[in-house]
């Protein structure tokens, strides 16, 4: 019953749209149907519902926690982003056209009515939802200026003020209208394949430009708008002399792709990416299948248009703040969310997700405003440190009121040149720490495990080896065998604890969970890239040559449960792994030898204080007979060719790998 009340929300947004509605008589068609009203009317409804599609989200995580009927509205962010992308070129061209000099005061006039609420939005953004995303000082400044987005929604932002840019440019420079159109179309669609080829964003802060599927997928509505705005008549003309035809038409296709497309994504997608498969072309496939639902659903909303025109005082209300309701709306969707002891039942959440966002997009707009019109009135103060020349009859009232906003002006411009050389200089020292960590320390690194001998330690990679700090750090390894120029490591503390396999139907290493865990984990996250050009897997059947790279070791994939989706990958041949008992006799004949101290890391796991010290049992990769168990050294550094179960949890991980330092 409670999942049916959520169905209150979108009818409560149908009723906001449809009160006091006019339905044009028989054979008649309303005159405001493709007016600016109407425009702002639709991009209310719009945000209205982006916003409870986004909440829809959350309260049934992306659909895999269904919430009764609610639930579709995972799927209809496109078509509602897609009615913004529409209005944005469609009144775009309409301004162009009719507004005389519309390009030469473009920047000045269009662009700070977008800046202005982004860059407020970006600053509660970094006061409200910046705690576990942002980790580095850099993110600071890069979040403020949008170069990273905390804001996920102001993706929007971004993308309107490239087309913005380019559609004056086009314009502009172009000798004729048909070339700007075709100029613009081009670099819209390499804008969309720019976004298909850069795939998703997992670093921690999430929020990299064109980096999802969100970014492009209903792009190219931009440049329906602009098409309908150039034909409007025709178009106009076409749709009411075949509207019984076209409206049932229309309708039907509409319904008809939207279950196609909900095949298709579910089948394809964005999503299927793993190493060596970007998924080009079940994005490909995806974004051609929604482009065209997103078109009938366009065409669908200007038919009902013709028909029905939408007007009332909420929705003229809701019109002049739906940019800062669509951007302001993420705040609440996150803080509202759960904390730490706490989550909100979804009928208050949508609800007050809902009005704090519609009564502080109603305060942002009040902000906005106040701050468009300062700007304006001081626009050549912005743009220039030089004192102001006054008349000779300025009166000195004048005069001070001007000096004091100068004064004001100078301060926010020398602030926001601080924080962009600050954003400047952290990104600089970011580059020269990610140069040095990656390419200088593991040139250290190589020529130290090229000089080692037999029984020195070495260090390789990172690993946690204390949960208590939040970096990984460098792990330290014994070299325990050198042949030519490949050279074997094996850990020489007990990293972490792990069960060797979660059932009992394993009767092989590769087969297990460990194994699969310390291949993946370690060579993904434990490895700088130029590390993991060096591991080379063990000498044997598929690895004649001794140089076997992941691409053919592994098998990657995308493991699928009811609850989530992630990267794995099935073992083919070892690039990390742990010793054998065979291994062990060869490399440590004496048991003083096997025995191995814990990192902080593995005491924190259960590996705890023994009578021998901080030390730990770790596995062998040899499975025993008989029981499922799987060998291992103890705590003196006997091997126990009896095992100890695949489930025993207080078992600790000496990984080991070959080198080749060619």
């Amino acid at each position: 019953m409670a999942d049916w009340l959520l169905l209150i929300f979108p009818i409560g947004i149908m009723v906001v749209l449809l009160f006091r509605a006019k339905i044009s008589k028989k054979g008649e068609f309303s005159e405001e149907a493709w007016s600016l009203g109407q425009a702002k009317a639709m991009q209310a409804f719009a945000a209205l519902m982006i916003i409870l599609h986004h909440s829809v989200q959350t309260i049934t995580d992306y659909g895999a926690d269904p919430k009764g009927p609610i639930t579709i509205w995972n799927s209809l962010g496109i078509l509602f982003t897609s009615i913004f992308f529409f209005f944005s070129g469609f009144g775009l061209y309409k301004s162009y056209k009719t507004k005389e000099g519309y390009l030469d005061n473009f920047f000045r006039k269009r662009m700070p009515k977008i800046l202005v609420p982004f860059m407020v939005t970006n600053i509660i953004y970094l006061c409200s939802v910046s705690y576990g995303r942002i980790y580095e000082t850099r993110h600071v400044f890069t979040s403020l200026f949008g170069v990273t987005l905390l804001n996920n929604n102001a993706w929007f932002i971004v993308e309107l003020i490239i087309l913005y840019i380019a559609f004056y440019f086009c314009f502009k420079k172009s000798k004729t209208e048909r070339s700007a159109l075709v100029k613009l179309t081009i670099f819209t669609v390499l804008l969309v394949l720019l976004g298909l080829f850069l795939c998703h964003d997992t670093s921690t802060i999430n929020g990299h430009w064109f980096m999802g599927e969100w970014w492009y997928d209903t792009t190219l509505i931009f440049i329906l708008g602009i098409f309908i705005a150039k034909y409007e008549e025709r178009a106009k003309r076409i749709m009411t002399e075949k509207y019984k035809i076209l409206l049932p038409l229309v309708t039907v296709l509409f319904i008809g792709w939207f279950i196609l497309e909900e095949f298709v994504l579910y089948n394809f997608g964005y999503y299927q990416e793993w190493k060596y498969h970007p998924g080009y072309p079940e994005k490909f496939i995806t974004l051609a299948v929604q482009i065209v639902l997103c078109v009938l659903f366009i065409l669908l909303i200007r038919l009902i248009n013709l028909k029905i025109s939408f007007k009332n005082k909420m929705l003229t209300f809701l019109g002049g703040i739906s940019l800062e309701l669509y951007l302001i709306h993420g705040v609440f969707r996150w803080v509202l969310e759960n904390g730490e002891r706490f989550k909100m039942f979804d009928f208050p959440y949508l609800f007050f997700t809902f009005s704090l966002s519609i009564v502080s997009a109603w305060g942002l707009a009040k902000l906005d405003h106040l701050i468009l019109d300062f700007c304006k009135r001081n626009s050549m103060i912005i743009l220039s440190f030089k004192p102001p020349k006054f008349e000779d009859d300025t009166s000195i009232r004048v005069r001070q009121k001007m000096l004091r906003e100068r004064s004001v002006v100078n301060g926010i411009k020398v602030a926001f040149i601080l924080a962009f050389a600050a954003m400047l200089v952290t990104e600089g020292i970011a580059l020269y720490q990610y140069i040095d960590r990656n390419i200088i320390e593991v040139n250290k690194e190589i020529d130290q495990i090229r000089e080692a001998s037999v029984g020195d330690r070495v260090y390789f990679g990172e690993w946690y080896l204390d949960y208590e700090k939040p970096e990984m750090e460098p792990v330290t390894w014994l070299v325990v065998d050198k042949e030519g120029d490949h050279v074997l490591l094996v850990s020489e503390y007990v990293l972490n604890s792990r069960t060797y396999h979660k059932s009992d139907d394993v009767s092989q290493w590769k087969d297990s969970n460990l194994c699969r865990e310390t291949n993946y984990q370690f060579y993904t996250y434990g490895l700088k890239e130029k590390e993991r050009k060096l591991v080379c897997g063990k000498k044997g059947e598929g690895n004649e040559n001794w140089d076997i790279t992941d691409r053919e070791a592994y098998t990657y994939y995308i493991h699928r449960t009811e609850k989530e989706e992630y990267e794995d990958i099935i073992v083919n041949n070892d690039l990390i792994f742990i010793l054998t008992k065979d291994d062990v006799l060869r490399y440590m004949p004496e048991p003083e030898q096997r025995v191995a101290e814990t990192t902080k890391a593995a005491r924190s796991d259960g590996l705890a204080w023994t009578e021998n010290g901080y030390v730990a049992p770790w596995w062998l990769a040899d499975v025993a007979e008989g029981e499922p168990n799987a060998m291992y050294v103890d705590i003196y550094g006997e091997i126990h060719e009896e095992g100890k179960s695949f489930y025993k949890t207080e078992m600790g991980v000496r990984p080991a790998v070959w080198l080749k330092l060619e």
